[in-house]
């Protein structure tokens, strides 16, 4: 009996050793983390290179095991902080294989809905619209690192306007500013990531009036603010204006120059005798001007 007892565990032991299995080696992942810039503007929540803490998106795209990068991912939320931090909801990692190990990202604000490959998003006139460059990285060369910082580029353009006048008969002749638009401009912004932008959905829109009360009378010493637009860049032929006064009617401002993406335009609408005068100066973003009669 002690012999079988003893053979028996014998078995057991040897049956155990060859059963045994090798643990995969250890792999290590490493954090995406990311940095960027945005180009100078004051928008609805004054983003500049000095900005609040923004709600962003990302589109991630991996390299697949024999080099060719797959589609987008469902859009990763991520905050772009006041020091220029990117950090994503939920934590993102470098692929760890040894080649063929890049990853694509793209991303913009404000956050909407991605179908495909594309996002529409409404032009309101007081929220901005920024896009990144596509910026592939690796655990060997990783995000932040030169040349590999995501730029948050503006898409639209910013009109603050003002008016003017330079005697109270003037100003009467007139009467008050009843309201200002832009005059059929697109709505709608698409982009097609990882870069191509397009407007649409073309119509008026009026100025944003935020703390500012309508009727305006005309001011005749110095200029009463009236409001301001973030619109879609155009070209000169397509920049127009509508005033109206209680006096006057509607009239239509043909601006002489188109108005870029990523600039500020100040546009001083003054009234005269025989018509009205819009000068443009550029401020904040870049510099231009613009001069227009009617």
């Amino acid at each position: 009996m002690k012999k079988t007892l003893l053979l028996t565990f014998a078995v057991t032991l040897l049956m155990g050793s060859s059963c045994r299995k090798e643990l995969p080696p250890r792999i290590d992942l490493l954090e995406i983390q990311l940095s960027g810039n945005i180009s100078s503007s004051i928008t609805k929540s004054i983003i500049n290179e000095e900005h609040p803490d923004l709600s962003i998106y990302f589109l991630k795209k991996d390299q697949s095991p024999t080099g060719g990068f797959g589609g987008y991912g469902s859009p990763l939320p991520a905050t772009l902080k006041s020091t220029n931090d990117i950090l994503f909801e939920t934590t993102q990692y470098y692929l760890p294989h040894p080649v063929n190990n890049k990853t694509a990202l793209v991303g913009w604000y404000p956050r909407s809905t991605v179908t495909g490959s594309s996002t529409t998003i409404n032009i309101d006139g007081q929220t901005d619209i920024m896009l990144t460059q596509e910026i592939e990285g690796s655990k060997d060369a990783t995000f932040g690192s030169e040349g590999k910082i995501h730029n948050f580029s503006h898409k639209l353009t910013y009109i603050s306007v003002t008016v003017s006048t330079s005697s109270e008969s003037i100003r009467d002749l007139w009467g008050k500013v009843t309201n200002i638009q832009v005059y059929n401009t697109p709505k709608k912004c698409t982009i097609t990531f990882p870069a191509t932008v397009s407007f649409n959905t073309n119509g008026d829109l009026d100025l944003v009036k935020e703390g500012i009360t309508y009727p305006i009378t005309i001011p005749t010493s110095g200029s009463a603010n009236a409001g301001y637009c973030i619109i879609s860049p155009t070209i000169q032929t397509n920049a127009k204006l509508l005033v109206t006064t209680e006096n006057g009617g509607t009239h239509t401002l043909q601006l002489t120059s188109g108005l870029d993406a990523g600039t500020k335009y100040g546009i001083s609408i003054i009234f005269t005798a025989t018509g009205i005068d819009a000068k443009a100066t550029v401020e904040a973003w870049q510099n231009s001007s613009i001069t227009v009669t009617i």
